[in-house]
């Protein structure tokens, strides 16, 4: 099947030259200077798109991952279903605060990547810092994990399992 997408800055849009899948897009991850990958809800469910945008060549290609071949159907030239734990662990990496005791919570989600994606809420440690300085509590330092849980959660694993703010 030969299908063509498209993207602008509010929809992400796949046809076959008879039929059209367009959805809005809902998020993206990565730097609009480098690469950005778009994920749209489709009938209840998240998506993530087959092609992505890439600064060095100024146009839209495979999103890494991806297989190459020809997809046999509209809907999967259009993307593949991250619902569940993979929708999860994608924006525990690409956001802020969407995932509180492992279960994504989309309405909760700070767009982009701050401080407290890997330190947690820092809101109450600032507060007592303020107060009391010198204190170090209710934020995580990374430099204090052991090394096993650490590189099993950067590595994208075991999401969830140390952190205890969330």
């Amino acid at each position: 099947m030969k299908s063509q997408a498209t993207a602008n800055k509010n929809s992400y849009r796949v046809t076959n030259g008879k039929e059209t899948i367009s959805e809005t897009i809902l998020y993206a991850f990565g730097n609009a200077h480098v690469a950005q990958t778009y994920v749209y809800r489709r009938n209840g469910k998240l998506y993530e798109g087959r092609v992505s945008y890439y600064a060095a060549i100024d146009g839209l290609d495979w999103t890494i991952g991806d297989v190459l071949n020809p997809p046999p159907s509209l809907e999967e030239a259009a993307g593949r279903d991250i619902s569940g734990d993979e929708a999860r662990n994608c924006f525990s990496c690409h956001g802020t605060a969407a995932v509180i005791s492992t279960r994504l919570q989309l309405d909760r989600l700070i767009p982009g990547v701050t401080c407290e994606a890997c330190h947690g809420p820092g809101g109450s440690h600032a507060s007592i810092m303020l107060f009391t300085p010198g204190a170090s509590v209710d934020i995580c330092n990374p430099k204090n994990l052991m090394q096993k849980p650490f590189r099993r959660n950067f590595a994208g694993l075991a999401i969830g399992e140390w952190t205890p703010w969330r």
